[in-house]
């Protein structure tokens, strides 16, 4: 008789899923940031509202010409209108080996040792600079929970008997009337209401008598540089916390693991009862301060070579997917002996395989010839992964008192980031981020020298073109309008923001979708496969562009052959897989080679409109 291999009967079977590859766009909403705040930190944080910013990096207390941060933050959410945009944002700390900058620390006992080390912090992050110094604390001990006795105990008995045992956790240290010393939670039958101890009572206990478990309310207030003193984390401070590890819920540093304001530290004590453990209260505001234990927070030394101490921050954006960056704080010095910080940028981006933009930072009141020297001081003729624009903008000043005050001129780079995001979302990726018909918000004007706009005039313009150089103007009847976006470099194919961008979209949403190929087989079907994926994304964006509302063909700049037909997708794309870039060598060696090329649609900077007198013969 045959031997079955398998169960006879009908049944089911899951088989492996079957699905083909798709290429999904890569999001371009994501701006970096590296800038001053108020607080700082050694780490990355993405943020999607100023309100965010405030809850992390603290308010805008910089009143001065010192910090732009806030102003670049708040220009970059103004400008994405509606897009939910997000914004990483890096605070910068004196990061040049060894670190100046210091973070703010309260010690906080009942004599020696420290039972717990407070320090400035967000979210378990630390926090560096002077603003901890303005983080203050009060404790109030008290007790969690407080029921009775239900029974009468022995002195030898390890337990009592409560009516909510529901309320208790292993590892609670509880007071029991009339025994001194606190006893620590071993076990809870919920049953019988039984608490046991780790060890005997060493007193009888009588029906009634009261029974609490030991905590600790740890508030914390804010002084904000007015004097303005008011409670933070209130949510936290309710909590009367455990300091025993094993009680996961209550414990202290678990519970303020969540506070916006303050790292909660439990230091290893060896008290003379468990009890003892529990700092004392204190009722009036305690400070950081070197007198009462701790140490004061500062911000310490800025580096005399800032492109030095500004590439360490650049660090922190590693495997984050920003699509542009910049840096309010430092304008643009390419080819100038000192600093260079954003040449240092650039390196950055360049070195990424994602290829972020620089958006970058101009002096503020420049002439003609300086700002011709800024451009031409970092022309060539290569890829340029950085654009800028001339001309800071005049807002509402955040800290006036009064109307009559002048504005505040800042720095424009987190206004034109926010503005490349809605024009990208609202128009394309193909578009060129200088339309008239969106301006920028949130500036009432451009700022100039008091001897006039060197810009304004057309030939003017064109000039700085020519260099590389972008402007904005204050067109009557249309609002703040960056005038053109061009790179400074001197090559046509890279000259082009709008291309720049086309290119390094296609390439990040090629590569973050087809992630699943890597160590996939190397066979024909599988190369076809990616191929295809690779164009049926490219279709998509042929036929109705980013936004899915783009005319058909606009985004790679459909024009017309010489019989005047419309030229077709394949005149423009063109996705190499097969055995030129990939000889079977190549493929043995495991490298498989997918190259896109396209073309863009070049803005359209000069449009001459020419008039002439129509002479028709009778």
């Amino acid at each position: 008789m045959a031997t079955f291999s398998r169960t006879a009967g009908v049944f089911g079977a899951n088989l492996p899923t079957k699905s083909t590859k798709a290429v999904t766009p890569a999001d371009y909403t994501i701006g970096g940031m590296v800038a001053f705040f108020e607080r700082k930190f050694l780490k990355a944080w993405t943020v999607q509202s100023p309100n965010e910013i405030a809850d992390i990096f603290g308010i805008q207390a910089n009143a001065g010409s010192a910090a732009y941060g806030w102003d670049a933050a708040n220009g970059f959410f103004a400008n994405v209108a509606g897009v939910p945009a997000k914004l990483i944002l890096v605070s910068h700390v004196n990061t040049v080996t060894p670190i100046s900058a210091v973070n703010a620390v309260k010690n906080q006992d009942t004599g020696t040792p420290t039972i717990l080390t407070l320090t400035d912090g967000y979210q378990g992050v630390q926090a560096y600079g002077l603003n901890g110094n303005r983080t203050g604390i009060t404790v109030v001990p008290g007790y969690r929970v407080s029921t009775t006795a239900v029974n009468a105990q022995l002195t030898t008995d390890s337990f009592v008997i409560v009516s909510n045992p529901g309320a208790f956790r292993v590892g609670d240290v509880v007071a029991i009337q009339s025994i001194s010393a606190g006893k620590i939670v071993q076990a809870i039958d919920m049953t019988a209401g039984k608490i046991t101890f780790t060890t005997t009572l060493g007193s009888a206990v009588s029906a009634g008598n009261t029974v609490q478990v030991y905590g600790v309310q740890l508030h914390v207030w804010r002084q904000d540089v007015t004097g303005i003193v008011s409670e933070m984390d209130p949510d936290l401070g309710r909590i009367y916390c455990s300091l025993s590890s094993a009680v996961q819920d209550f414990y202290i540093v678990n519970v303020f693991s969540q506070s916006k304001w303050l790292n909660v530290v439990r230091n290893a004590t060896t008290p003379a009862s468990p009890e003892k453990d529990y700092p004392a209260a204190i009722a009036t505001i305690q400070y950081p301060a070197v007198a009462t234990g701790g140490t004061l927070g500062s911000d310490g030394t800025q580096n005399a070579t800032l492109a030095t101490e500004f590439a360490a921050d650049l660090q922190l954006f590693n495997g984050l997917p920003i699509r542009w960056i910049c840096n309010p704080e430092v304008t643009h010095n390419f080819g100038a002996s000192a600093n260079g910080v954003h040449q240092a940028m650039e390196a950055y981006c360049k070195a990424r395989s994602d290829n972020p933009k620089v958006i970058m930072n101009y002096p503020a009141q420049q002439s003609k010839a300086q700002l011709l020297a800024l451009g031409q001081s970092m022309q060539r003729s290569d890829d340029v992964l950085a654009v800028g624009w001339d001309k800071w903008l005049a807002i509402i000043d955040p800290f006036a008192r009064s109307a009559n005050v002048p504005p505040r001129y800042v720095p424009n780079v987190g206004h034109l980031m926010g503005y490349i995001v809605r024009i990208i979302n609202l128009m394309g990726i193909h578009v060129a981020p200088c339309q008239k018909s969106q301006p920028l918000y949130g500036a009432l004007d451009v700022y100039v020298p008091s001897t006039g706009d060197p810009t304004l005039a057309d030939t003017d313009r064109t000039d700085l073109l020519n260099a590389g150089i972008n402007v904005i103007h204050n067109i009557p009847g249309m609002g703040i309008i960056p005038r053109n976006s061009v790179t400074p470099s001197t090559s046509l194919e890279f000259a082009f923001f709008n291309g720049l961008m086309m290119r390094d979209y296609i390439k990040n949403s090629a590569v973050q979708s087809l992630q699943s190929s890597e160590n996939s087989p190397q066979s024909l079907n599988r190369i076809r496969e990616d191929k295809m994926a690779i164009l049926t994304f490219l279709q998509r964006l042929w036929s109705q562009g980013s936004t899915g509302s783009v005319p058909e063909g606009e985004t790679f700049g459909q024009w017309m052959n010489a019989d005047g037909s419309a030229t077709k997708f394949a005149d423009h794309v063109d996705v190499k897989a097969d055995a030129i870039n990939n000889p079977l060598t190549s493929l043995q060696a495991g490298n498989r080679n997918l190259d896109v090329y396209f073309t863009y649609p070049a803005p359209a900077q000069s449009i001459r409109i020419g008039v002439g007198i129509y002479m028709k013969a009778s």
